[in-house]
């Protein structure tokens, strides 16, 4: 009996190994900003799975899906790095895992040496710029207000001269984009204000007196607001000037004495920004400086009449000044000249014009008291024949002050001469004020010790002098033995050195005189010497 056998068939089906391809939108990105892979694969239906390998970076996980889309970040102000590891799966195989690199970039801030910067018009800007990532560059543009001279650009330093276009301050804002790997950090603004330079228009100078402010006007060019002005002061002959500061005027109090001036260097200034200086002198005229007294005049006591009056004098002489003179305030008609003789009591002033600076003088005063004569003198002198004859004056009257004069002398306050000679004198007595006026005379009774008759005119006859009220004086001379040489009269030609008309021998003689002094009859004797 046969059998059949059975065939039996195996089919094997060969499945494709899954290749994964990633595109990734950029290999580097900016932190913060999302990966963009895109996972394709040659085998239909193929599922990804990744893993993150982590450098200096938050935000990256492993997962699966056919994109990659995570926000990365770096920590730091360095750059980082995620790694994904891919692996593709189909029908259960799985392929080749795919590395797939990823570059984060920091995003870079800009900082400025200021954020906002003060300059003079035609200064330059001086803004430095930084990040706190290495290698950041920066780029900026520029808006203008009523300033010139900004420009866009990149650097790490914006050096720029800017000029203000106005007689205000104007401004230029940077913007500043600070940038790194094409990464773009937040724009820094950056402010700079331009001042404007201003400059003196006028300043007018010229010529004041002296005791009057300065009245200096100080106008900007340009007529910038606010402007200010600094100066110092450089006098010659001057007193109060001095350096100072002010908005539009220099208002000072200057004196002279001979006259001087000042001249002021004057700078503007507006927002710390300085001009160019000038130069403003001022002369000072000097015043008219009269110089009045206070005087007495002479009143006679009884009548009240004046009997002196007194001469005020201002001590000035200029062909160029011109006179007031004033009497309680009330100005004297006709009283230009430089001096006033003033004859009643009271108070007196003047101001003096000067017709070339126009200069007045200050108001000076004087003021005029009553004086009165003295009523009577009294002198007294020495005995006759005194070595050292002295006169004594007394006067009886109200004045203080008083003075008296020998013959033509210098006039003295003393009341008393000394050492007069023998003879008549003139004694004069009169008082500060010349009110007082009297006038005497004194003799001075008294003998030459010794004469000369050689004939030469000096000393040749020997005789008392100051006798002639003692016309009655009987003087007699005698030689050394006591023998009548001579009887003279005082009134007379005197005794000539001879006796019977011969020449007596040089030696000395002896005299003897009666006389009367004060109604007294008396007797002198005394010695003297002959010389040939």
């Amino acid at each position: 009996m046969g059998q059949c056998a059975a065939t039996a068939q195996l089919k094997i089906e060969v499945l494709d190994i899954p290749i994964v391809q990633a595109n990734a939108v950029s290999p580097s990105i900016c932190s913060g900003s999302s990966t963009a892979i895109t996972l394709t694969s040659n085998v239909p239906n193929t599922t990804f799975n990744w893993n993150a390998i982590n450098s200096n970076v938050t935000g990256a996980t492993a997962g699966s899906g056919d994109k990659i889309i995570q926000k990365l970040s770096t920590v730091g102000n360095q750059s980082g790095e995620v790694v994904y590891a891919i692996t593709p799966t189909a029908n259960g195989c799985s392929g080749l895992t795919t590395i797939v690199p990823i570059i984060i970039n920091p995003i870079p801030q800009a900082s400025a040496s200021s954020n906002f910067q003060t300059i003079c018009s035609g200064g330059n800007t001086n803004i430095e710029l930084s990040s706190e990532v290495g290698s950041t560059a920066f780029d900026w543009t520029v808006i203008q207000t009523g300033v010139l001279g900004g420009l866009s650009g990149n650097d790490n330093t914006i050096v720029q001269t800017l000029t203000t276009t106005d007689i205000k301050e104007g401004f230029a804002e940077y913007i500043v984009t600070p940038k790194f790997n094409n990464c773009f950090g937040t724009p820094l603004s950056v402010v700079v204000r331009v001042n404007p330079i201003p400059e003196i228009f006028g300043a007018s100078g010229g010529d004041i007196c002296s005791g009057n402010y300065t009245n200096v006007k100080l106008i900007p060019n340009p007529n910038i607001p606010l402007t200010t002005f600094e100066w110092t002061a450089n006098p010659t002959d001057v007193t109060g000037a001095k350096d100072d500061s002010g908005e539009d005027v220099i208002e000072q109090l200057l004196e002279t004495v001979t006259g001087g001036s000042v001249t002021y260097t004057v700078t503007p200034s507006y927002g710390g920004c300085k001009g160019t200086s000038s130069l403003v002198k001022i002369n000072v005229d000097p015043l008219p400086k009269p110089n009045l007294k206070d005087g007495k005049i002479c009143i006679e006591k009884a009548t009240g009449n004046t009997l002196n009056p007194y001469l005020i004098e201002t001590n000035l002489n200029n062909p160029n000044f011109e006179f007031e003179w004033y009497f309680e305030s009330v100005k004297i008609n006709g009283a230009t000249q430089n001096s006033y003789e003033a004859t009643a009591i009271g108070k007196y002033s003047v101001l003096v014009f000067n017709k070339l600076t126009g200069c007045t003088s200050k108001e000076v005063f004087a003021t005029m008291t009553e004086t009165f004569p003295a009523n009577s003198y009294s002198i007294e002198q020495t005995a006759a024949f005194t070595e050292n004859a002295t006169v004594t004056i007394t006067v009886n009257g109200d004045i203080n002050e008083y003075l008296y004069r020998l013959d033509d002398g210098e006039w003295q306050s003393s009341n008393v001469f000394s050492g007069i000679s023998s003879g008549l004198h003139t004694v004069s007595i009169t008082d500060s004020e010349g009110c007082t006026s009297f006038t005497d005379t004194v003799t001075i009774i008294n003998y030459p010790k010794f004469f000369t008759p050689n004939g030469d005119g000096f000393n040749d006859t020997w005789n008392v002098v100051g006798l002639s009220k003692n016309s009655n004086a009987k003087l007699s001379i005698y030689d050394r033995y006591g023998k009548l040489i001579k009887q003279i009269s005082s009134d007379g030609t005197g005794w000539d050195g001879t006796f019977n008309n011969q020449l007596l021998p040089a030696t000395d003689y002896w005299f003897t005189i009666n006389y009367f002094e004060n109604k007294i009859e008396k007797l002198f004797k005394a010695h003297f010497s002959l010389k040939r």
